[in-house]
């Protein structure tokens, strides 16, 4: 019986660290290590945080980046946590890294879907947020617009090749560098042209140096873009 008693209580203490539900903290709750979803065999998890008051939020879905090969969605707590902070219901998720882009963004899509029917969300505003890859990511869903029911995105150091931004497509803020190593800015310079052309909302801010993805993380412009983006077209005026 003792052995039994002893089992069970080990059992129960790897739930406890494998799952934190609405866990108060800094201002906001959290639900950690959530597995969504189950695809080709492989267990995706998110983490959620948003206010403690004032839901249903707006949400928006954080993707990570590392070039469809590596990442975690625990890049990118730091983004997460400080969007929830500024009163989005936030889905901070991983990814099938498989070396294309195509699973991933299935997944990406996916996530939008599960979040619209997470408690204290309001359904009808979801946006995205993402660095590196998950900027690429971002971009295509904000390029994709109505038709994956997202609303709006910040992309830091992403871009896509030959987007083909229609009416459908929704407002896309791109942040890039001007020596960014890692994603040729061309890519942002292009999509920002590609939207124009198209008349759709976007803007473009190019900062110094040779910033890319998280390296943006510590710059109060890129925050104050990001979350004045956000807030325009995921928290219109009344």
């Amino acid at each position: 019986m003792m052995r039994r008693s002893l089992l069970v209580c080990a059992v129960l203490a790897v739930l406890s660290a494998a799952t934190v539900h609405a866990a108060t903290a800094e201002g906001f709750n959290q639900d950690l290590n959530v597995v969504w979803r189950t695809v080709e065999g492989q267990s995706l998890r998110a983490d959620f945080y948003w206010p403690a008051t004032g839901c249903p939020c707006r949400g928006i879905v954080e993707m990570h980046g590392g070039g469809f090969v590596t990442g975690t969605r625990l890049w990118n707590t730091d983004e997460a946590t400080r969007l929830a902070q500024n009163g989005f219901y936030v889905m901070n998720t991983d990814y099938r890294l498989t070396g294309d882009y195509q699973p991933a963004l299935d997944d990406a899509i996916a996530a939008v879907g599960y979040l619209q029917h997470r408690p204290g969300i309001d359904r009808t505003h979801i946006g995205a947020h993402g660095s590196s890859a998950g900027a690429v990511l971002t971009t295509m869903l904000c390029v994709l617009g109505t038709g994956v029911q997202v609303d709006a995105g910040v992309a830091w150091s992403g871009g896509v090749d030959g987007a083909l931004v229609t009416d459908d497509s929704m407002p896309l803020a791109l942040v890039t560098s001007q020596d960014d190593p890692t994603v040729d800015p061309y890519y942002s310079f292009e999509d920002y042209q590609a939207y124009q052309t198209a008349g759709r909302p976007t803007d473009l801010m190019v900062r110094p140096g040779d910033g890319h993805g998280l390296d943006f993380k510590d710059d109060p412009a890129v925050w104050g873009e990001t979350i004045n983006w956000l807030t325009k077209y995921l928290m219109p005026a009344a």
